[in-house]
Parts: structure tokens; C-alpha cells; sequence
């Protein structure tokens, strides 16, 4: 504790120089077209790295050193993956998601991304849309390959809801839960894997990154990615002929839930990024979604798959799955659902976070989040009952057994977890 002290005391003239400096050079999320003209320097990359981390922690300034690894401050890999998403945009640049692992300091990835800024190459351009409130991808142009995949992968992304909750029933509870209220992130997949088979696509391998799992489909037509969790309906065809002959990388680009509405008045889908290098083998997938308080894209997730290493034993041993729900990443447990009528997103969340151990488990601790990224506490009854009621018809249950259903699985959690666990922070924050 001392010796942060010391490094914070050293560095802490340099720090708000380096915030005054930010405050001349860039706001809090810029737009594509106010990316820097030059490349910035290291003293500018700093000051933008702190004033980041102060706001999106919610943390004192005086507790930010430049040569403090960033997993000190409490970010977890979302977060991590959206910081680094502001930065690209700010740069215009592409970066790798993994960067602030690889440089763990503010002093370190300055330093790095001023040495390395002519190798770095342009950003993803991230278009938005016409408005039309009953917006569906058109797939009229799509071979019947891709049709049946596309028909496969929305079934799971409408009608099998992302839910963290019931693998804890399964797991912990001894009892399967109710299938109307969806899968884990993992389960999904699996379970479009298994439908695939079905339908005689014999050849369907998964993926592993971190607690995620994606499948790949090999068909006639060449091999198709598909992930249900990152909400895109449309299948990625990894494409070799297209490979950059230089990198040998292939990347493309598939719109997902949700779709925003723009400050603009324009729809703004989400954005499924993959990048595929075959050189390395890797495929890196970038979901990105467009924030509306900010007015920009932000990147919401990261995951990278390692094609040499497919997943074995399908579904994996209780022994491995166990530890890994228990995990301080999931701050939450929630269930989210896209209502294929007006194609809206819906979430509603109990922050276990903020009250692991405490006896009591009640529904006027669910916060829910809209189709906009705006999230709303139980005491904020009109939008509250309007959300949790658009939940509950997309599930077509009541909201009394959507609550039950919750409550139930948190009381599951709590009698397994671990006394302390370690949470990164949970923020009742809008997108």
C-alpha cells in the first residue's frame, strides 16, 4: 500500500497536466469524424486514458497512476473491451481488444500505441440506417444453406432468450428450469448446434473464450460462424478467397440486436465484427453497440477463438461448469429477451453485486434495462412495469412467474457462492 502511494504521489502533477491537456484535445466519446487529424502523443494518450477510467469507474482521480496495471482499478473484460473501443474511435484506428492485458499500464499502452501508430490500421466504418420501426433483415439474396442457418440461428436468438439464471437450477438446484425462460450464453449455442445436426449438418464444431463458447458449421458452401449470444441472425461465412494475401485475414461485418434509435432519428443496428486470421488461426469477434448517451458506437464485447483447439466433450463436465457460473465477473444474473414483433431488446437484472449475503431477496431489488440501453430500479414504476410486462409477454408467462423464476435462481446462487467474492462493480448506468 505504501509503495502505491509513493507512485501515486510521484505521478499525480503529471496526471492533471495530462487531464488538462485532454480537456483541450477530446470529450468523453467522439465521433467518428473527430478522430484525431495527427497522431496524438503519449502525454495526450494518458491524459485520455485517465479521464476515461475516472469516468467510467466512477473513481477519484487522486487513486489513478500511470503505472498501476489496470485490473487494480476493478475492470472486468466488458469493460475492458469498451475502453478500448472508445480509444479506437478517438484514435480512428483499429486495436486489438486484448491491448490493455498486453500493456496492464496507462504509461505502458500510451507508450506502445504512439511506437506502433503507423502500423495501425483504420477502424471499422459502423453505418446507420433509415429509419423503420419494423425493420427485418432481408435475406432474399441468401443461398438455402444460408437460409436454413439464418432460420436456425434467429429460432435461438427469439425464442431461446440469453439467461444466466437457469443453469444455476440445473447445476445447483438439481432440477432443469423452465425452457421458456431461455439458456446460458454456452447452452445456447449448444442447443443451436444440436438443432443443426437435426436438420443434417453433421459437421458442427465449438469454440471455447473464456466462459463463451461459438460453434462453427461446416457446410458445402464453406464453413459458417454462428454465436446466438451477440443477438446477430445473420450467418458469417468465413470466406478464404477473400483473405487479405498480405495478412491472410479475412474480416466482415453482420448487423444485431438491438437496434437504437440515433440522437439523428436514425436506426442504429448493432454490429457483429469478425476478424479471421489464418496465419494464426484465430478468429477475433467484436460485438459492438451503438450508445445512445454517448451518440457513438462502443464495443460491448470481445471474445477470441482458437481454431486448432475445438471443444471435445459436448456439454462439459458439471465439475468445470460449477466454478465457472461462480465467477466475480457475473455481477449479475438476468434474463434478456428480443421480442420478434417489433424486434425491440429487453432486459431485466438482479444485481447480486451489490447484495451478495444479505438475507434478503426481494423483487424490488430488479433493475431493468430498455431496448435504448436506458436502465430504470424497481422504484421507477412506470418504466419498470412497462419493461418487466414486455418481458413477460415476449416469454409468454406472467410477470408473477417471471419474478418467481428469478427470485427462485438467486436464492440458488446464494446458498452455493462463496461468503466474498470479489464482484466487479455493478453500475445502475445507461448504455
Amino acid at each position: 500500500m505504501a509503495t502505491e502511494e509513493i507512485l501515486r504521489m510521484r505521478t499525480q502533477d503529471n496526471l492533471n497536466n495530462q487531464i488538462s491537456i485532454l480537456t483541450r484535445t477530446c470529450s468523453t466519446a467522439l465521433p467518428k469524424e473527430d478522430t484525431h487529424k495527427e497522431s496524438p502523443t503519449v502525454e495526450e494518450i494518458q491524459g485520455w486514458l485517465v479521464h476515461h477510467l475516472v469516468e467510467l469507474l466512477e473513481i477519484d482521480p487522486d487513486d489513478v497512476a500511470v503505472t498501476i496495471p489496470f485490473d487494480r482499478y476493478g475492470m472486468d473484460s466488458a469493460t475492458a473491451v469498451g475502453l478500448t473501443g472508445d480509444l479506437e474511435d478517438w484514435l480512428g484506428c483499429e486495436l486489438e481488444p486484448t491491448l490493455l492485458y498486453d500493456y496492464s499500464t496507462i504509461e505502458a499502452l500510451a507508450n506502445y500505441l504512439v511506437k506502433e501508430s503507423h502500423s495501425l490500421r483504420p477502424a471499422y466504418q459502423v453505418t446507420h440506417h433509415k429509419t423503420d420501426p419494423h425493420f427485418v433483415q432481408k435475406r432474399g439474396d441468401f443461398s438455402p444453406i444460408k437460409q436454413t442457418l439464418a432460420r436456425h440461428l434467429e429460432d435461438i436468438v427469439l425464442r431461446v432468450p440469453y439467461n444466466s439464471i437457469s443453469q444455476f437450477y440445473t447445476y445447483f438446484g438439481g432440477t432443469p428450469a423452465d425452457a421458456r425462460f431461455g439458456l446460458s450464453c454456452v447452452w445456447q449455442s449448444f442447443e443451436l448446434g444440436r438443432r443443426l445436426v437435426q436438420a443434417g449438418f453433421e459437421k458442427v464444431r465449438y469454440f471455447v473464450s473464456g466462459r463463451h463458447i461459438a460453434l462453427i458449421c461446416e457446410t458445402d458452401e464453406g464453413e459458417f460462424l454462428l454465436d446466438p449470444y451477440l443477438l446477430h441472425t445473420e450467418p458469417v461465412q468465413l470466406n478464404r478467397a477473400s483473405c487479405s494475401s498480405k495478412e491472410a485475414t479475412y474480416q466482415v461485418s453482420v448487423e444485431a440486436y438491438p437496434y437504437r434509435q440515433s440522437n439523428d432519428d436514425l436506426l442504429s443496428p448493432s454490429q457483429l465484427q469478425v476478424s479471421w486470421n489464418q496465419n494464426t488461426g484465430t478468429i477475433h469477434l467484436e460485438y459492438l453497440r451503438f450508445s445512445v448517451s454517448k451518440n457513438c458506437y462502443i464495443k460491448s464485447r470481445y471474445f477470441k477463438l482458437d481454431l486448432a483447439h475445438p471443444l471435445e466433450n459436448v456439454p462439459l463436465p458439471a465439475d468445470i461448469i460449477r466454478p465457472l457460473l461462480i465467477h466475480h465477473e457475473q455481477n449479475n444474473l438476468s434474463i434478456r429477451v428480443v421480442d420478434g414483433e417489433d424486434n425491440s431488446m429487453s432486459e431485466l437484472l438482479y444485481p447480486i453485486a451489490l447484495y451478495h449475503g444479505d438475507n434478503e431477496i426481494s423483487v424490488d431489488r430488479l433493475v431493468v434495462r430498455n431496448n435504448q440501453g436506458e436502465m430504470f430500479s424497481y422504484n421507477d414504476q412506470e418504466q419498470f412495469v412497462q419493461i418487466t410486462s414486455k418481458i413477460a409477454r415476449t416469454l409468454d408467462t406472467s410477470e408473477e412467474s417471471l419474478f418467481t423464476f428469478v427470485l427462485d435462481g438467486v436464492e440458488i446462487y446464494e446458498r452455493f457462492a462463496p461468503a466474498k467474492i470479489d464482484y466487479i462493480p455493478f453500475q445502475l448506468k445507461n448504455e
